[in-house]
């Protein structure tokens, strides 16, 4: 192997250089740096798909039953992955890999109410994989929001879908959505996937 020693490299047009061709491994040993004061393209990646679904007005729950939310709401969908019709987000084709996800639900208990508990669960395949929960025991509430966030290995087809219960003593509990009280996309679940 014969090495060459240059300060300097420009390509002969005057507008691009290429080095190697196809096929070719160029190796940067270790101890070396790369530094780049310009703009760089095909290197890393984006924190896509990414997604926030959420829920654009409130909606009225059983009390004490666990109830899925209705998502109605695309604020970001890089990917297309929403499933309007099961209120779901799916992993599209070939985008399998581990993500980071955050969700929470705002409960209200409904005039006049007495809010107990609210527990938000996130479930994976419909099976129930992370759950939050706001505990008032016999100090009783009236509206929470309760959330949480967690990094899940992920495979295509796989859903992902957000479910509450609200436990209370009487009145019309609900899950709140849209921007009431200045307050935008109270019940929400979002996501990305994390560049390895």
């Amino acid at each position: 192997m014969a090495t060459l020693f240059v300060d300097k490299v420009d390509p002969q047009s005057g507008t691009s250089l290429e080095i190697g061709s196809s096929g070719d491994t160029i190796t940067i040993p270790s101890g070396a740096t790369i530094t780049n004061n310009g703009t760089q393209t095909g290197f890393g990646g984006t924190n896509t798909p990414a997604f926030q679904i959420t829920r654009n007005s409130y909606q009225t729950v059983s009390a004490n039953t666990s109830t899925k939310v209705e998502l109605d709401n695309v604020r970001i969908d890089t990917a297309s992955g929403f499933d309007a019709t099961n209120d779901r987000w799916v992993v599209p084709s070939g985008q399998g890999g581990k993500y980071s996800i955050s969700w929470q639900i705002f409960g209200d208990a409904g005039a006049d109410s007495e809010l107990r508990l609210l527990d938000a669960t996130l479930k994976v395949n419909g099976t129930n994989t992370l759950s939050s929960i706001c505990d008032f025991r016999n100090n009783n509430g009236r509206q929470v929001t309760v959330g949480n966030t967690a990094i899940l290995d992920l495979s295509a087809s796989d859903y992902l879908e957000l479910w509450g219960a609200i436990y209370d003593t009487s009145g019309s509990p609900q899950f709140g959505g849209g921007s009431s009280g200045g307050e935008r996309y109270k019940t929400q679940m979002n996501g990305y996937k994390i560049i390895e």
